[in-house]
Parts: structure tokens; sequence; C-alpha cells
């Protein structure tokens, strides 16, 4: 199967299993974040972001709590779409 016909699939999926792929994908790439190049303005980002934590580590989003407002999110455009 080609990377287009894949594309092609995935964007065909509902949302929810569209979110679940997303998931799994972000995991498989931490595993390999050494090997990913960055951009310098990601790298910067990441660097920013990082001394805002330190800064204040209690302004944070859990990482759950990221995803469960996405699932909400893709529910009520389902919802709007009916």
């Amino acid at each position: 199967m080609t990377k287009n016909a894949i594309k092609e699939s995935m964007l065909r999926l509902p949302p929810e299993d569209r979110l679940e792929l997303m998931e799994n994908l972000e995991i498989s790439l931490a595993r390999d974040e050494q090997r990913i190049p960055l951009q310098p303005w990601q790298r910067e980002l990441i660097e920013s972001r990082r001394a805002e934590y330190k800064k204040d580590p209690t302004n944070v989003i859990r990482g759950e709590d990221f995803i469960a407002k996405l699932r909400e999110t893709a529910a009520r455009m389902r919802e709007k779409k009916s």
C-alpha cells in the first residue's frame, strides 16, 4: 500500500478512530524522538515551553485532559453534522 493510499484511507476513518491513530503515531514518534530532525523554530518553541514549565510547573494541561477535550470537541462536531 502506498503512502498516499494509507493517507486517503486514514482520512476516511471516523474522528474517534483518527484520534486513536494520532495517539498511536505520537507514541511511536516519541520513541524515535532523537532520530526526528527538528527545524530551528520547532526547537526554539520546545525550549520556550520547557522554560515556561520550569518557571511555573502548575500551569500545565495533562495529556489525558487534552485528549479528553479533543474527544469532546470531536463528539460535538459529529452532533452538529447530524
